[in-house]
């Protein structure tokens, strides 16, 4: 059986993907807010409106891509024990 190389963006690649990508979808918000404004089609204008905050991802995804890895921490077993136990609520009817 052979192994499975994995090919990897390099940073350049990644910046052209997240550009193009903020391109697209913003051109297609705008768009659909146009195309929904003038046929009255709240439907296009959420559409619109929930791709512009695809957009705002992608630009915070494109600024953190630069930037270097964040260490990551191990939980102490302490803060573990003292997180409250959930329980699920009785419901009150």
């Amino acid at each position: 059986m052979a192994l499975h190389e994995q090919q990897h963006i390099g940073r350049n690649g990644l910046a052209s993907a997240f550009r193009w990508s903020i391109l697209l979808n913003t051109a297609l918000s705008v768009v659909q807010l146009l195309v929904g404004t003038a046929f009255g089609s709240l439907a296009l204008v959420g559409d619109a409106v929930h791709n512009l905050g695809d957009v705002a991802g992608l630009g915070l995804g494109w600024g953190r891509s630069g930037s270097p890895p964040v260490r990551q921490r191990s939980a102490s077993p302490t803060a573990l024990a003292a997180a409250p136990s959930w329980q699920p609520l009785p419901m009150a009817c």
